[in-house]
């Protein structure tokens, strides 16, 4: 499946919105969000999928307009028409969410096969979870100890940029959501969080987090 809907896009939650609804879900199946996480990671450690992909929060940026996707181009983020692109974020059923300029310098994995997604979809709909999807592994490597992801508005229409800041930098504050997990093999690594603080019109101010994870665990240290 490699199609992509603006109207589905458009209908997904904001950040937060999409964290109490993950929250809900699992209190409903009666799981604890560290007891899922385990059962994911050890569905994505499997044939080493973890390398290449990772879970994700499925959210909405901005609002988009019809024939445009949100498009990564390096650390700036934002609503193109360009046909120039690759999927980066996935549905459960395979379906494109977000994307990225393609990059002939840069080799990307294939998407994620259809027998692993239907894997994720069989385990994420078990608990009746619907706000999770998957997307390439973030490039945790290029943080710098105690550093984190940061995302800001830019100043483009509907842009956001994603700054490397130390991890007590005084502009951070406010609730932290986690919107992609990292899973490894018995080592510290990190999982990308958002900070929601204003709402304006369907647009926000956000900031990226980074938050610590050790082997399956999920723990957040922030």
């Amino acid at each position: 499946m490699s199609r992509f809907s603006v109207s589905r896009y458009n209908n997904l939650l904001g950040v937060d919105e999409a964290d109490k609804k993950l929250n809900k879900q699992l209190a409903d199946a009666k799981i604890s969000r560290h007891d899922f996480f385990s059962q994911l990671a050890n569905l994505f450690l499997e044939e080493n999928r973890h390398i290449d992909y990772s879970p994700c929060l499925l959210h909405r940026h901005f609002l988009l307009e019809e024939g445009e996707k949100m498009v990564a181009d390096g650390n700036s983020t934002m609503p193109s028409t360009d046909d120039s692109v690759v999927p980066e974020r996935w549905y459960p059923d395979g379906e494109e969410m977000e994307h990225r300029v393609a990059n002939p310098n840069i080799a990307l994995p294939p998407p994620p096969p259809p027998e692993f997604m239907a894997k994720f979809k069989a385990l994420t709909q078990r608990y009746g979870i619907d706000v999770l999807g998957v997307c390439y592994v973030p490039p945790v490597e290029e943080l710098p100890p105690m550093s984190i992801f940061r995302e800001t508005l830019g100043s483009r229409d509907r842009e956001e940029v994603i700054q490397v800041v130390p991890k007590d930098d005084s502009s951070l504050g406010g609730p932290f959501y986690a919107s992609c997990w990292v899973v490894t093999r018995g080592m510290e690594t990190c999982l990308r969080g958002r900070d929601r603080t204003r709402i304006t019109e369907g647009k926000f101010t956000s900031n990226e987090n980074v938050q610590i994870v050790t082997d399956t665990g999920y723990e957040s240290f922030i």
